[in-house]
């Protein structure tokens, strides 16, 4: 039975060898994806933290089941958010080929 390290060590050069191999098929648009990435996670977190920031403003006596309505409804709202502004920013033009039923033959 192998051990979480060698996992680890075996796992570390197979992923530096896809992420270089991905960036050189790319152009180098590797980084940019990330850093796109990067910014929508930050759209979700400062709209859920915001969200409870302005709960507590305007309602400093708020319960907990108010603050937890209040976190849901922002999180349904930044996983929107973040899927829409990864398929339309992050990686516009990439849309998958869904075929329905069987193919003629």
């Amino acid at each position: 039975m192998r051990s979480t390290t060698d996992c680890t060590v075996t796992a570390r050069p197979e992923w530096s060898r896809m992420w270089r191999r991905a960036a050189a098929s790319e152009g180098g648009d590797v980084l940019r994806h990330q850093l796109k990435g990067l910014a929508a996670f930050l759209v979700g977190l400062t709209l859920t933290s915001g969200s409870l920031a302005l709960l507590h403003r305007v309602a400093s006596e708020a319960g907990a089941r108010v603050e937890l309505v209040t976190l849901v409804v922002a999180n349904l709202a930044a996983t929107l958010l973040g899927f829409l502004l990864l398929r339309a920013w992050v990686f516009p033009g990439r849309r998958s080929r869904r075929t329905t039923g069987s193919p003629a033959s």
